[in-house]
């Protein structure tokens, strides 16, 4: 099996011939980044191997194949609407329909490896409301973690085990998928005869606005899984039979509450400055309240690092513990958005318990469905 994916040349691509579009592409290199809409295929005959000073040297072993791709874009043609549920039977859809492409029979999807899932979460929220969550999350700390920033729509914090990303959908749509989906469309409509070129060219137009009207109003919250994670939690090199939708949720839950402190998420998280006071003040009494108030001003109008410096170590994670406790938020107060009463709601919290949370089923012909093959497009709809 891997002799025959090796005998193929390195990038594999399905072509229109009459216009040049290239439907599907096939890489044996790394996929640039979880945006990238390709399908990453790379025959393997080396390992890594801890040597006698316990460090990692490539050494030869029984060859074997790494695929990596995005289920999602594989499966509607993007990922506006958040990943597919059933991860097992997603990967067995996935190898499928790969062996197809390249004429080999892999072997099932639940003898194989888990080196690395994305597990994310969709948002509705208003374009303005998105804009303000991000003006307020960056100002959060991760333990042991240093943020990352895009412009003023997305942020990631980096670790060894788990990556939480946070991203305005509509601005990375218009980056990276608008272009292609819209290459996509234009030659699908074009295969039919019958349609004048100017209405096909309305109909794309309107199908791209639609899309684009959609990602506008989501904000994706994404836990990337390392393979370290996946061997300290299971022991070992975890199967696809073992890993289930309940494990990757759960853990997605937990990186997601910890990077925010949000505290008891059965009660309801106050921003505003004068419910905090009073929230406090029933939690801890009059005197204790004050202090707490003066400490999460800071929290919230100068972040946890510079916040840090002003107190002693034990104060400042006694305080903080409390406000946690009484479900206090310092994350996108009033006190740092620049309009005390903006588009985001005071009680948004990006945890699967939200209200905001996407959990439609997507409709059962979208334009690019699995069954009939990579970016094929299902019965034509008006």
């Amino acid at each position: 099996m891997v002799r025959k994916i090796e005998q193929q040349s390195r990038k594999w691509q399905q072509v229109d011939c009459l216009s040049g579009e290239i439907l599907y592409e096939i890489t044996k290199g790394d996929l640039e980044g979880s945006w990238d809409s390709r399908i990453s295929v790379k025959p393997m005959r080396e390992d890594y191997v801890l040597n006698k000073n316990n460090k990692p040297e490539l050494h030869p072993c029984p060859p074997y194949v790494v695929i990596e791709c995005s289920a999602a874009k594989v499966m509607n043609g993007q990922n506006i609407y958040g990943n597919p549920v059933d991860f097992q039977d997603t990967c067995q859809r996935l190898l499928d329909r790969i062996g197809d492409m390249l004429g080999v029979s892999f072997p099932p999807a639940a003898r194989w490896w888990v080196r690395r899932v994305d597990w994310a979460e969709i948002y509705a929220l208003p374009f303005t409301a998105i804009q303000e969550f991000f003006e307020g999350i960056y100002t959060i700390q991760f333990p042991r973690r240093k943020a990352s920033k895009y412009g003023d729509h997305a942020v990631y914090f980096p670790g060894s085990t788990t990556t939480v990303k946070l991203y305005h959908k509509g601005l990375e749509f218009a980056k990276h998928d608008n272009y292609r989906m819209k290459r996509f469309f234009t030659n699908w409509r074009s295969q039919n005869p019958l349609t004048p070129a100017s209405k096909n060219q309305e109909w794309v137009r309107r199908k791209i606005a639609a899309l684009q009207r959609l990602a506008n109003n989501r904000l994706r919250v994404e836990v990337e899984i390392h393979a370290d994670k996946f061997d300290t939690d299971f022991g070992h090199k975890p199967l696809v039979r073992e890993v289930t939708d309940e494990y990757l949720i759960g853990l997605h839950d937990r990186e997601i509450k910890r990077l925010l402190r949000e505290g008891n998420e059965a009660m309801q998280t106050v921003r505003n400055s004068k419910v905090v006071l009073q929230r406090l003040t029933d939690f801890y009494g009059l005197v204790t309240a004050g202090r707490l108030h003066g400490f999460w001003y800071q929290l919230a109008t100068h972040g946890e690092t510079e916040c840090r410096k002003q107190y002693a170590k034990t104060v400042f994670y006694r305080n903080r513990k409390l406000l946690v406790d009484a479900a206090v938020s310092w994350n996108g107060t009033d006190v740092k958005l620049i309009r005390s009463q903006g588009a985001l709601p005071v009680d948004f919290a990006p945890l699967r318990t939200d209200s905001r949370l996407c959990t439609a089923q997507v409709r059962e012909k979208p334009a690019f469905i699995i069954e009939r093959g990579f970016y094929q497009p299902a019965a034509m709809a008006a």
